[in-house]
């Protein structure tokens, strides 16, 4: 299935960021940007990443060509798809892929879930940072 976008503001738009996000990280950044209502964000959802879906993520992402395209993650950064996905990214887009989720950590979480709450929030302002 091709990655799944939404033709929200004009393509051409230079202040427009776009976020190939993986299925299971969808949500809670969808939420945030409905939340605070921006419209200059496009989520780009990825439904399977190998093998990696080349030509899609280009014509997906040929929409927005003057984006800054942002991979967003809530797993640290050595955990998730980051790792994976980095290098592929990098590719369709002909340039540096940001990075926006939990620093490398040994564990997944921290096993308190205020702290959890609180890095969620954090990475979420820092997606949706201008």
């Amino acid at each position: 299935m091709p990655p799944q976008h939404e033709h929200t503001h004009t393509h051409t738009h230079p202040g427009v960021r776009s976020m190939p996000l993986s299925d299971p990280s969808l949500a809670p950044f969808r939420n945030a940007r409905r939340a605070k209502k921006i419209k200059d964000i496009v989520l780009v959802r990825l439904e399977q990443i190998a093998p990696f879906p080349y030509d899609r993520i280009i014509k997906a992402l040929s929409y927005y060509p003057n984006a800054d395209v942002v991979w967003c993650q809530e797993e640290p950064k050595n955990m998730g798809a980051w790792s994976y996905v980095s290098p592929r990214l990098a590719t369709c887009v002909e340039s540096d892929v940001a990075f926006v989720g939990r620093p490398v950590s040994a564990a997944p979480a921290t096993g308190s879930a205020q702290i959890h709450r609180e890095e969620t929030r954090l990475i979420l302002d820092a997606a949706f940072a201008s």
